[in-house]
């Protein structure tokens, strides 16, 4: 099927793919071990291995997905906070290009964005309007680890 939005016409039918990688970037910022390094890059896997096993992404119409997971670009408070990281998976849907037939835009449509070990994650607008107040999700606390509260939500 395909659907025209002004000049733009989307193939809704198009089966796509997802691509989300795991990336060092950042890594060398956070002074990590061999092992915590490897230790770290387990745990993204696993959380994005979680995020492409729903159901939206079983089969993947209309739209490709890319993206990738990354320690942030700032280094924790302490030594032993455990290390911020993010994801942002970016829907490009499948359209029909006048010239050059059927292929994939190159602005995203959609985004799917995730925050680990940083609770303030997706609040940075509100929390730097001029004022002493922050903001902050209210996920369930689940116990400890390490002196550190641990989190579900």
């Amino acid at each position: 099927m395909v659907a025209a939005q002004g000049s733009i016409h989307y193939l809704q039918d198009s089966l796509g793919t997802a691509t989300v990688a795991i990336s060092p970037a950042n890594r060398t910022l956070h002074a990590l071990t061999a092992a915590d390094a490897a230790a770290l890059e387990r745990n993204l896997a696993r959380v994005r291995d979680l995020l492409l096993a729903q159901p939206v992404f079983h089969p993947l119409i209309g739209a490709r997905v890319r993206g990738d997971f990354r320690t942030d670009e700032r280094r924790a408070d302490t030594a032993k906070a455990p290390v911020p990281a993010h994801a942002a998976l970016n829907f490009l849907p499948a359209v029909l290009y006048a010239k050059s037939g059927p292929g994939w835009a190159v602005d995203t449509s959609d985004q799917v964005v995730v925050y680990i070990n940083n609770p303030t994650g997706g609040l940075e607008p509100l929390n730097g309007l001029p004022s002493d107040e922050q903001y902050f999700y209210e996920p369930a606390r689940t116990g400890e680890m390490d002196g550190f509260p641990v989190f579900r939500g």
